[in-house]
């Protein structure tokens, strides 16, 4: 997977987790329920990287509100965030595929039915969950490589969020959407730009203006869109200091996520300010080292959830070798295991660069200092055989827990959430995955 196109469309899987928002006057749909404590709670713990706590809460808002399409729409965006920021593909983490898979059909299912609503507000919220959840299949499937699949899933939630717009033009929410097909398309690189301009033309002023434009009036993805705003800003727009007040904006209403501590201390970095930098990636290590499982689990969507596997690039490794070799000599008092992981975080990075002797240098001191995170199993793996690129994302596999990464038995597992659907509006779809397990959350 192409992190960086996967850090793109990040923000797209939380636009649909949010719903912490003052809901739309339309009780008959029952959305008072994503003002429900579950909701609010479920994103707290998405931003901390406590998946598992978020998908209970997602799933417990659904039980709650069986036949309120919004629930779908908001579990299938927090399974859309978790892939993102764990940088996994179908084949990597199949069972979590398959449970996006049942979730965001589910979502468009349950929204056709109100595609023949005689009351053009619920049509509206109709179109807006289907061109939402279908969106975010088009982007997992492009994402997976299946450029084709991937037209038709994203032509058609186009369509839908259009419909939405013209029904409504207060959904100013539904602007998100279409602002990323319009970005996209304009900017990634090479056969990822294809792929999405199958789906549209390209416009990037025009995808940023609708994407402020939910910002500025969205009802309840006005978070996300900022999420989604960050990332080009970084990414794409290489604007720092516009980043940096953004993502302070949202710290102040996550202040625990550890993504968005570190991508502050990333920037701070970027601007020259390397002792706010080190001071920044010291306090979140002392905070995520008190419980030492936590630290081995986030440590990996910490430090790769902004660039997805793009983190360990050549560029980037240089970059983090050389704040390494800083930070290794920086005086002052340091949380227990500090050096440890700064010694295992720049043995990779050499390693990976090819530099094996500086490597097995920094290895072989770790292995005398106290453990931490697991560092001395990874420090003694590498010391034995290199850990080039693909032994790296290899390790970071195995950190993801096993009810995500199980083999699906009688799945194949390259057909994970690879369908479209296209068929014509207001009949049922069918599951993208093959098995009897797609149909059901695993």
């Amino acid at each position: 997977m192409n992190g960086r196109f996967t850090r793109l469309f990040l923000a797209a899987a939380a636009a649909l987790c949010l719903l912490d928002g003052a809901a739309r006057a339309a009780p008959s749909l029952g959305l008072q329920a994503v003002v429900q404590p579950e909701v609010r709670q479920g994103l707290v713990s998405l931003y901390d990287a406590d998946f598992d706590k978020t998908y209970t809460a997602a799933t417990d808002l659904i039980r709650r509100d069986p036949n309120n399409p919004y629930g779908e729409l908001y579990v299938s965006g927090a399974l859309w965030w978790e892939a993102a920021a764990e940088g996994v593909t179908s084949r990597e983490a199949p069972r979590l595929a398959l449970r996006f898979d049942s979730h965001s059909l589910a979502a468009v299912q349950m929204a056709k039915k109100l595609f023949k609503s005689p009351d053009d507000a619920r049509r509206a919220e109709g179109y807006f969950v289907a061109g939402m959840a279908l969106g975010l299949r088009g982007q997992w499937l492009l994402n997976n490589g299946h450029f084709m699949k991937a037209y038709f899933a994203g032509k058609k939630a186009i369509r839908y969020l259009k419909k939405c717009v013209a029904l409504d033009p207060d959904m100013h929410d539904a602007y998100l959407g279409l602002g990323i097909f319009d970005y996209q398309a304009a900017v990634l690189p090479g056969i990822l730009k294809f792929g999405a301009r199958l789906l549209a033309k390209g416009n990037a002023p025009q995808g940023l203006a609708r994407i402020q434009t939910t910002i500025d009036h969205g009802q309840f993805a006005s978070d996300q869109a900022r999420q989604f705003l960050l990332t080009l800003l970084i990414l794409f727009e290489k604007d720092y200091p516009r980043a940096l007040t953004l993502n302070d904006r949202l710290l102040a209403t996550y202040p625990d996520s550890p993504y968005y501590r570190f991508v502050r201390a990333v920037l701070l970095n970027d601007l020259g300010r390397w002792e706010e930098s080190y001071d920044a990636v010291k306090a979140l290590y002392a905070d995520l080292s008190r419980d030492p499982a936590a630290l081995e689990r986030k440590h990996w969507v910490t430090v790769c959830g902004l660039w997805g596997r793009d983190c360990i690039e050549a560029r980037r490794l240089e970059r983090a070798s050389v704040w390494l070799t800083r930070a290794l000599t920086h005086n002052g008092k340091e949380p227990a295991g500090w050096k440890t992981t700064l010694h295992l975080h720049r043995g990779l990075a050499l390693d990976m660069l090819g530099r094996r002797e500086a490597a097995l240098r920094d290895f072989e001191k770790l292995l005398t200092l106290p453990d931490a995170g697991g560092a001395w199993g990874i420090a003694r793996e590498c010391r034995q055989k290199a850990c080039g690129r693909d032994k790296v994302w290899e390790l970071r596999l195995r950190s993801l827990p096993t009810e995500l990464s199980a083999p699906v038995p009688g799945a194949p597992l390259p057909d994970l959430a690879i369908g479209e659907d296209d068929e014509p509006e207001g009949t049922a779809g069918e599951p993208l995955a093959s098995s009897a397990e797609g149909a059901k959350s695993p």
